[in-house]
């Protein structure tokens, strides 16, 4: 084997290794965004359908109901205290890109354009989203946790 012929064999492989990674890397690339384009898309999926705060929560928020039923990007929030409404308005929210990734926990920036002035929380708020439970809150102060009624939902 001369010199020539062995240079051009390392050649090859090496050129055969780089066609091997480059591959190796467009693979792992793809499944990565099908399955993050998958697990984002369910989610938000997941999030239309009809919410509820539970007994307790509205026990200690001096309500006798609160909910939100939320449809592709509109969320309809309702409070009710002492049987008169006191939170009863739709507003639009948007999923901040696909930042989100494999995360089990989302936050998204939520303006409350209806909000009346006698409201008991401001027209921004944060909504974050995890295991079928939202909440809506201002730095330290909870404003709102709302589970997923399935049952409502499927109507």
């Amino acid at each position: 084997m001369s010199n020539t012929e062995y240079v051009s064999l390392k050649v090859n492989d090496q050129n055969l290794i780089q066609v091997v990674i480059i591959v190796l890397v467009v693979l792992i690339l793809y499944t990565y965004l099908v399955f993050w384009i998958k697990i984002n898309y369910d989610f938000s999926q997941n999030m239309n359908g009809m919410w509820s705060a539970d007994i307790a929560f509205c026990k200690a928020a001096e309500l006798d109901m609160a909910g939100a039923y939320i449809n592709d990007g509109t969320i309809y929030l309702f409070m009710v205290a002492d049987n008169e409404p006191i939170v009863n308005c739709m507003s639009k929210y948007k999923i901040d890109g696909w930042l989100h990734g494999f995360s089990k926990k989302h936050t998204f920036d939520l303006t409350i354009n209806d909000l009346p002035e006698d409201a008991p929380f401001s027209k921004k708020l944060k909504m974050e989203c995890s295991d079928n439970k939202i909440r809506l809150y201002k730095g330290e102060d909870t404003f709102l946790i709302l589970y997923k009624n399935q049952s409502l939902s499927e109507l």
